[in-house]
């Protein structure tokens, strides 16, 4: 073997180790360094719309160059955890298997907003609004059973995880007899259940319908002509339901570094800033709200006891099913 076929064979070895180790390879013609990509990847269960997820991966990915990987189940290998709601973290911290998160890396404006024990942090929040035609819309939710409002309303499937939660808290503040007497009355009224978000602003729009409760996030995409509201904030009313979109790290991350650089990039002034340009209400103190929507502290708030709420979920689902 000739001198100079060694030295080209020692050559390629040599980029070779520099790619698998992530070190920067040799200058090029310009005098820039080219970086080999170092391999780096969060993996990320995600219960929340599909397009404010992808606006956060690809935020992430550009501030710290971490590839996002997003998995189907959290059966899978799983690092970090973006749930709708702390229903499934609850469940997640009685089996054990989220990691406590440094105190100092969740600061929520609220109170509530964080797991006591420190396994999990809201990112954003959402609450019930009515949305409909401007002249149509009630200023509460228990309006769905006044006559006048007699097959006007719409309402999403109540066994959507977002709505059940929502429907558990008032169970929970106003205890089942109540609540099951006002079901059969929204339903004696004519009240139309439908499948989705987008099925009931489209029904809205052809006047099937005068109005439905949505959530707050939705309000920043609605089509012209079609108007909403906060419900339930009159003296006595039963006030705001704060929905909390939360993240969690898994106990078992097999990628713990790349799991808290997420996590501290969604809690962060960026990360928080692309939550709410999602249409959700940025829970940490680093940033302001939109000004659509009412700052949460100003709102008359529906106060439940949180554990006890998540935990009654289960057994309200045959009944929410029914309804």
């Amino acid at each position: 073997m000739s001198k100079e076929t060694l030295l080209k064979i020692l050559g390629v070895l040599v980029v070779l180790a520099l790619v698998w180790l992530g070190l920067p390879e040799k200058k090029e013609k310009n005098g820039k360094k080219r970086e080999a990509k170092s391999g780096r990847s969060v993996r990320l269960y995600a219960i929340e719309r599909d397009a404010c997820v992808e606006r956060v991966i690809e935020a992430f990915k550009k501030e710290s160059g971490i590839d996002v990987k997003r998995v189907q189940t959290a059966k899978e290998e799983v690092d970090v955890y973006w749930l709708k709601s702390p229903v499934l973290a609850y469940s997640l911290k009685k089996r054990g298997v989220l990691a406590q998160l440094p105190p100092s890396m969740c600061q929520p404006r609220l109170a509530g907003l964080a797991d006591s024990d420190g396994d999990w942090c809201a990112v954003g929040l959402r609450w019930p609004v009515v949305v409909g035609k401007k002249e149509s819309l009630p200023a509460s939710v228990f309006d769905y059973a006044d006559i006048a409002n007699k097959d006007k309303g719409l309402l999403v499937l109540p066994t959507q995880p977002d709505y059940a939660t929502y429907w558990a808290a008032l169970f929970e503040r106003l205890g089942g007899e109540k609540m099951t007497a006002w079901m059969r009355a929204v339903r004696r009224n004519g009240t139309a259940f439908v499948r989705n978000d987008n099925e009931a602003i489209a029904l809205i729009e052809r006047g099937a319908g005068r109005f439905v409760l949505l959530f707050s996030d939705r309000v920043f995409d609605l089509p012209k002509g079609l108007a909403w509201r906060d419900i339930d904030q009159k003296k006595g009313g039963v006030g705001a339901f704060l929905l909390p979109s939360v993240v969690a790290q898994s106990a078992q991350a097999p990628h713990s570094q790349e799991a808290r650089a997420f996590l501290r990039f969604i809690l962060s002034s960026k990360g928080q800033a692309t939550v709410r340009a999602c249409g959700l209400y940025p829970t940490q103190k680093v940033i302001d709200g939109p000004s659509a929507l009412t700052p949460p502290h100003k709102l008359r708030r529906l106060e439940v006891n949180a554990t006890r709420l998540y935990m009654s979920l289960p057994a309200l689902m045959p009944r929410l099913k029914a309804w």
